[in-house]
């Protein structure tokens, strides 16, 4: 959540952590927010890095990409390590 919009956020690494997902969708825009966000003088860089600490404790498997003409790209990631409910 973004720290001036919400009283008590939580990290992206510990929401995804939450939901705990067996697939992850990463969209055209959410692909750009994680690019743009990479770099360390953007105001929302906890954004990239929450997510690559998710990734290092949770590997993303890529399984495919949808291209589609009016939407763009879908990428279709596996999470590994997957916790047991």
């Amino acid at each position: 959540a973004n720290p001036s919009m919400d009283a008590d956020p939580i990290p992206l690494d510990a929401a995804l952590e939450r939901i705990n997902p067996d697939v992850i969708l990463v969209d055209r825009h959410a692909r750009e927010l994680l690019d743009d966000t990479a770099d360390p003088r953007h105001p929302y860089h906890y954004i990239a890095t929450d997510f690559e600490a998710f990734r290092a404790r949770r590997p993303l498997v890529r399984v495919c990409a949808v291209q589609d003409a009016s939407y763009g790209t879908m990428e279709v990631y596996r999470v590994s390590g997957r916790r047991e409910l």
